[in-house]
């Protein structure tokens, strides 16, 4: 019996959130029960305060190694063997991820999507896979 009570009270205490967000800060953002779940720190292009699920926001999804690899910038760094930290490296990072930037903006603001988000960054809501166009748009 004693136990019973021990469990019940320990269940009682616990927070009930069916629907609402819970927030973490590490900038990790969990919805709790089976609700959408968004990792903030994979967010590329957007505001994550900006989405909101229950409005049915339109967020693409982004494969971003596939992206940069398309970049001639990075493909220099890549067929040249620069090192990393070398000023020749930070100068084509600097050009590919201007490039980058640009494009997700561009692919974003072309499909009314609130966000563009790493795969696997958000789970349980409908997204698009819009990597081959920001590829095709490079």
């Amino acid at each position: 019996m004693r136990l019973l009570l021990i469990l019940t009270a320990l269940l009682l205490s616990m927070p009930v959130a069916l629907s609402a967000n819970l927030h973490y800060g590490s900038g990790f953002s969990v919805a709790a029960f089976g609700a959408v779940s968004l990792d903030k720190s994979k967010v590329r292009y957007g505001n994550p305060a900006s989405f909101d699920a229950e409005r049915q926001d339109k967020v693409g999804t982004i494969r971003s190694k596939e992206i940069y690899r398309a970049i001639p910038a990075f493909q220099k760094i890549e067929k040249g063997n620069i090192k990393k930290g070398s000023a020749q490296y930070t100068k084509l990072m600097g050009e590919a991820t201007k490039v980058y930037r640009k494009a997700l903006k561009s692919v974003a603001i072309s499909g009314a999507y609130v966000i563009l988000v790493e795969q696997g960054g958000i789970s349980d809501y409908s997204v698009t896979d819009v990597t081959a166009g920001v590829i095709a748009i490079l």
